[in-house]
């Protein structure tokens, strides 16, 4: 199924064709009208706000108003995006994990921020030591422009850290054994992620115990849902006109559950062509206004966006919530992003 591209966050904006030229793999960047963009694009042109991976293996750009500007497509044969973004140093980080008969790996990808042309990296970077262990996937990616470190989830040895050019410093300590996502906190400078018994806690790097944890087990035990992402919010959408929200200047943490299932699920466990439902939190844990309505399919990611509203990545599409939980659109579609959504991530 193909869905279109944001508009205003809410609808969808035309999409033109994409070309597919192999480089490496890595198919060649194009604008929304399907032009190729080459390394030398002005670096004057709107700058990307929003960052979305979908089923079709490909990385997309839009702008702050939701316009439609770049994609960079990725043969599967290669390696698949699984959905972690984060954004550094003028370069949009993304994860991958390759599998075939005989072997399987995970790693990150970089292209420019702006233009998505792939960047390459620094040799070994985002690898892990062999006598660290296997990292097993990489679930999601976030910085910390303070300490200058990457942080990434692996379900196998938890949260691992990064210098800025990916060479691997060291797996924290204190974080639990697996990690399924995660997100930076501007507002103090720690780590929201969710571990494998899918409950939502709060980290710093000399942590050895969590800072801090979400009540989520209300609407885990109401609906047999647990968290499966996690979004910081800034300030513009913690202080958007929304009765219950905070008040101007104070943060939030957004958190989208999914319907689990021990054996009938995905590699992560979610039944697929399960509910979900979502809720934003202040930092102490208290969850402001009201869950997220509308249908959420088997939620993949979220984000909190610029403009005050939340973002759903999902099985049926790219969901657009307003922060007191009102759809701004229950489902978008339309030529575009093919769905299931797999990861979205916007600047805030």
């Amino acid at each position: 199924m193909r869905l279109g591209g944001l508009k205003s966050l809410a609808a969808f904006a035309p999409f033109g064709l994409t070309l597919m030229l192999e480089m490496g793999g890595i198919g060649a960047t194009t604008d929304a009208r399907g032009r190729d963009v080459g390394a030398s694009s002005s670096s004057s042109q709107t700058a990307p706000a929003v960052y979305v991976v979908d089923s079709s293996n490909a990385l997309v750009a839009y702008d702050n108003d939701g316009t439609l500007l770049h994609r960079a497509d990725l043969s599967k044969e290669k390696a698949v995006l699984n959905g972690g973004i984060a954004v550094a140093t003028g370069h949009v980080y993304v994860t991958f994990i390759h599998k075939s008969d005989t072997e399987s790996s995970t790693g990150v990808y970089a292209f420019n921020a702006t233009t998505l042309q792939p960047t390459m990296l620094h040799k070994g970077a985002f690898k892990v030591p062999a006598e660290s262990g296997d990292p097993g996937e990489f679930r999601g990616i976030a910085y910390d422009a303070v300490r200058e470190h990457f942080y990434v989830a692996s379900d196998r040895l938890g949260l691992l850290v990064f210098d800025r050019f990916g060479k691997f410093v060291a797996r924290m300590a204190g974080a639990p054994a697996s990690v399924g996502s995660l997100t930076y906190d501007l507002a103090n400078q720690s780590l929201w992620l969710i571990d494998n018994r899918h409950s939502v806690a709060s980290y710093r790097e000399a942590d050895t115990a969590p800072a801090a944890s979400l009540v989520s087990s209300p609407l885990r035990g109401e609906r047999g849902l647990a968290a499966v992402a996690v979004a910081y919010c800034g300030v513009a959408t913690a202080a958007a006109e929304a009765r219950d929200l905070p008040a101007a200047g104070a943060p939030a943490v957004a958190v989208v559950f999914g319907k689990l299932g021990p054996t009938t699920g995905d590699a992560h466990g979610r039944i697929r062509g399960a509910g979900g439902a979502a809720r934003i939190y202040d930092l102490a844990g208290k969850p402001l206004a009201a869950r997220f309505g509308g249908k959420i399919v088997n939620p993949h990611g979220i984000a909190c966006t610029t403009k005050g509203s939340v973002l759903i990545a999902a099985d049926n599409g790219l969901l657009a919530y307003s922060v007191q939980g009102e759809p701004l659109q229950a489902s978008m579609n339309g030529p575009g992003l093919e769905a299931p959504i797999l990861g979205v991530f916007s600047l805030n």
